[in-house]
């Protein structure tokens, strides 16, 4: 979907707005709800927490008509691709870094088959209505807003304080590693359908594991490190990735001023961006690697093609991947032919040309 300049940053502080809304609004109703059901023991909080049911419909409702109405269901993320991420993801680190943790603990919680159906259900609720509106509606509102980085960080916070009333302070850092995690899924097009299950799967497995003390001491806050790590190797990797997949975006694309990679749809002015490759050219930065120089994933000039040498690296992307040697651009919104004959004439315009493989 295409927007006209401005209008996508306007739709989405708008749209973070009303989610921030809904955010508000269940915390609200969650108040009135633990403040006129206390729970003392395991069963009475079971007994809360079917209650809480009904925030949880309205909050859901409300987030999915704000999602659909604003994105509709394939790019709010309603869709059911990436399932062989979420699974490895959810592998590593739910079943290994996380609930080793509850599984371990001392006592058994001794609930009965009608309480372990409502623990259950409350879970596939819960997954539910905290996707589509965290990873969702806010995870999409604020990357339109502010961007994907602040997409994700943002998206992760208002997760982990959604829960100030119902989790432990110390449960928190745990919190947030997980809303960083699934909202990386997400930017990744990991469908909401994996993520639901994933949170539905891991809610249920957790509370319906043993309580009370550790078993075995200090598990639990080794277990925390370890999800930190897996969290900053993970995020790492995903910036190399969107890096990596900026650098290979054509060259005839920035040079007719669309940038093809980056999915906003915004046209900018072709000469502008034009003058800003040049410019890079000059400086020895690789266009739309984020100031990447020659240590930058793109592969050098010198790999691609070694008799032109190492001298001319900061060249290389001139040098298009095989993925993209015969890449179709689009310009004014329809596809054009193959964009050797422009690319060439662009090029030679500003005193850089390639001719038979030689760059001069």
């Amino acid at each position: 979907m295409s927007y006209p300049p401005g209008s996508r940053e306007t739709k989405g502080r708008k749209a973070a707005i009303l989610g921030f809304g809904i955010f508000l609004l269940f915390a609200g109703l969650r108040f009135v709800v633990y403040e006129q059901v206390p729970a003392a023991t395991f069963f009475e909080w079971v007994v809360r927490d079917t209650f809480m049911n009904g925030p949880r419909v309205i909050a859901l409702g409300l987030a999915l008509f704000l999602g659909l109405r604003l994105w509709g269901m394939e790019e709010l993320g309603l869709h059911a691709r990436g399932g062989g991420n979420a699974a490895l993801v959810f592998l590593t680190f739910f079943l290994v870094l996380w609930l080793p943790d509850p599984w371990s603990r001392a006592h058994e919680n001794g609930l009965g088959v009608a309480a372990v159906f409502v623990v259950t259900a409350s879970s596939v609720l819960v997954g539910l209505w905290e996707e589509i509106l965290y990873r969702g509606v806010l995870l999409n509102a604020i990357r339109d807003w502010k961007g994907t980085r602040a997409a994700i960080w943002g998206s992760s916070f208002l997760f982990t304080i959604m829960h100030v009333q119902a989790q432990p302070v110390l449960s928190w850092p745990s919190l947030f590693l997980c809303g960083v995690v699934f909202a990386v899924m997400r930017v990744q097009g990991v469908g909401l359908v994996w993520l639901i299950a994933a949170h539905a799967a891991f809610d249920a497995l957790f509370l319906l594991g043993p309580t009370g003390p550790e078993s075995i001491p200090g598990l639990s806050f080794l277990l925390l490190v370890l999800r930190g790590v897996f969290v900053v190797a993970y995020y790492r990797w995903f910036q190399e990735k969107s890096a990596e997949d900026d650098c290979d975006e054509p060259l005839a694309a920035l040079l007719t001023g669309r940038r093809l990679a980056n999915g906003n749809g915004v046209r900018q002015p072709g000469r502008k961006w034009f003058d800003v490759w040049k410019r890079d050219v000059l400086s020895g930065v690789r266009p739309g690697c984020s100031g990447r120089r020659d240590g930058g994933p793109h592969r050098s000039l010198s790999r691609a093609h070694p008799s032109l040498g190492s001298g001319l690296a900061p060249l290389s992307f001139l040098v298009p991947s095989p993925r993209h040697v015969r890449h179709r651009l689009l310009v004014g919104g329809a596809r054009g032919a193959s964009s050797d004959f422009r690319v060439r004439q662009r090029l030679s315009s500003s005193g850089v040309r390639r001719l038979g493989g030689k760059t001069s």
